[in-house]
């Protein structure tokens, strides 16, 4: 017991020094920024102006503009590296429930080499503090679920409430999250908590489309489509999701017709094969992430318009909860196959983290010289101080 713990710890220190060696390489020049990065610096100095009384809290959710302020734009490197190491530590703990171990060591492996990861923790944007907060929520649900501790169910609530204060999509994992809650919680719990989880999802909803002009007018532009029957924008959507959903399996850009095909069978299978284990083992909230996976992403797909890059940074947030879910479908199913389906398994396994790999460093190496050349962050920042 103690040299299997002794070689957890190993394990996870090397996760972190990986990481660590990526992405200060990766950004070693600054992080990249974006139009809704110079948005988000433009809120955090109105709050250092005039207070929360800033314009930008109603257009943009509050927290990561709260945030930059806290620790001024130059922190938000280090925030951005620690938030993403706290990410890999939970992925690494679920990892532990993966009982076959190459495949245990491959997604633990795979999740500190991704490049979605990388990607959206490289630039000034939202999701790191969204992911962060996501797994963390998800990390206490599961350990309530293990130890019966209600002190984690209830801080695992208030994380999940806080993500909408993050980013608008919050909303989308509210809702199947609070599905999952209302049919696994006990009776005695589930009068209080549900009540709980209702008011802070009502309150929620209620500031989001009453108070908040961004999300408005993206539900504006959405529902007149709808009600006009303008679908142009689900097709598109289509392209640009299904693109950025195969290429975290591949390197090619398959015939559209084939990717949405594929795509969409590999995401119902997985989310078949998932609710069969969560029906059959102990019901866990691991075994549910496929389910939340596809409510997210059909929402995103109906209510945002976006070009493929947007799709894959859209899409992140429940990247690794969707490979958690794939790896714990192949565990199982590795349990009942024979050598040589294992073998094709394992070489498989291996082309899957080479790719990973390989897309790692060749963006990397774009964002480095890139960045470096230009010195983006640094004319920011003093576009910022003055």
């Amino acid at each position: 017991m103690e040299t299997s713990r002794k070689y957890y710890r190993i394990g996870l220190l090397i996760s972190w020094l990986i990481v660590i060696c990526i992405y200060s390489f990766a950004n070693q020049c600054g992080l990249g920024f974006t139009y809704d990065s110079e948005f988000y610096l433009e809120i955090a100095k109105q709050i250092g102006e005039v207070g929360f009384s800033a314009e930008g809290f109603q257009t943009k959710p509050p927290l990561y503009p709260l945030l930059i302020h806290v620790v001024g734009i130059s922190g938000i490197w280090w925030t951005n590296l620690f938030f993403l190491l706290v990410s890999i530590s939970v992925l690494y703990v679920f990892g532990s429930e993966i009982k076959n171990q190459v495949l245990r060591v491959g997604f633990r492996f795979l999740m500190a080499t991704s490049f979605p990861l990388y990607w959206v923790h490289s630039f000034a944007w939202t999701e790191p503090l969204f992911i962060c907060l996501l797994l963390v929520a998800f990390y206490c649900l599961n350990s309530y679920e293990k130890s019966g501790n209600r002190r984690l169910l209830l801080l695992s609530i208030l994380l999940l409430l806080t993500l909408s204060f993050v980013r608008y999509a919050g909303i989308f994992i509210l809702f199947p999250t609070f599905i999952y809650l209302f049919a696994t919680l006990p009776k005695k719990l589930k009068l209080l908590l549900f009540g709980f989880f209702l008011v802070g999802f009502l309150g929620i909803s209620l500031w989001v489309f009453n108070f908040q002009e961004g999300f408005l007018e993206r539900w504006r532009i959405t529902s007149t489509r709808i009600f006009n029957l303008r679908f142009y924008f689900v097709e598109v959507n289509l392209d640009a999701y299904t693109e950025a959903f195969s290429l975290w399996f591949l390197p090619l850009n398959l015939y559209k017709p084939i990717r949405v095909g594929v795509v969409i069978s590999v995401i119902l299978a997985i989310i078949f094969r998932s609710f069969q284990l969560w029906s059959r083992k102990e019901k866990s909230i691991l075994y549910f992430f496929a389910f939340i996976f596809i409510i997210y992403y059909f929402s995103m797909h109906w209510t945002f318009s976006v070009k493929y890059f947007e799709a894959e940074r859209y899409l992140t947030p429940l990247y690794s909860c969707l490979f958690l879910s794939l790896f714990l479908w192949i565990d199982e199913f590795g349990q009942r196959i024979g050598r040589k389906s294992k073998l094709i398994l394992h070489i498989s396994l291996f082309f899957l983290l080479a790719y990973t790999l390989g897309r790692t460093g060749k963006n990397i190496m774009f964002w480095n010289g890139n960045r470096c050349k230009n010195s983006t962050e640094m004319a920011f920042i003093e576009n910022y101080t003055n």
